[in-house]
């Protein structure tokens, strides 16, 4: 166990003394030469968030989040097709299926509706300021 929380500390100093560099190349590099000796460059990192609001922060969240879920509802809805298909007619199967059905719909509502309110949110609160 000790030798693990050695290999551990040593491999977090390891990537702390490296992050700034690595950091600074990923993000875009602004370096800006120092008066003084040793020549020291300043590495300033740019921000990755390209929002100038929360109401625009929550809007690219929901966007990404809609472009993930989109193609997770099609499949589920395919599988659940399918899943009808198989029941071949047994009650059993059918009220499993028609309640997984609904909670899709229920999800697929909540996935779309966000966008919606964060629309609306986003209008009421440009009208009234």
């Amino acid at each position: 166990m000790k030798k693990m929380s050695q290999y551990i500390v040593g491999t977090l100093a390891i990537l702390l003394t490296g992050t700034n560099h690595v950091l600074a190349d990923a993000l875009g590099r602004e370096t800006a030469p120092t008066s003084g000796s040793g020549g020291v460059e300043i590495v300033q990192l740019k921000n990755p968030i390209a929002a100038d609001s929360v109401n625009e922060l929550i809007g690219n969240i929901i966007d990404i989040l809609l472009l993930l879920a989109a193609p997770v509802l099609v499949c589920v809805f395919i599988w659940i097709g399918l899943r009808f298909v198989l029941a071949q007619g047994n009650a059993t199967k059918l009220k499993e299926v028609r309640q997984a059905f609904l909670w899709t719909l229920v999800g697929a509502a909540i996935v779309i509706g966000a966008k919606g309110i964060q629309i609306l949110v986003t209008g009421t609160f440009e009208a009234i300021i």
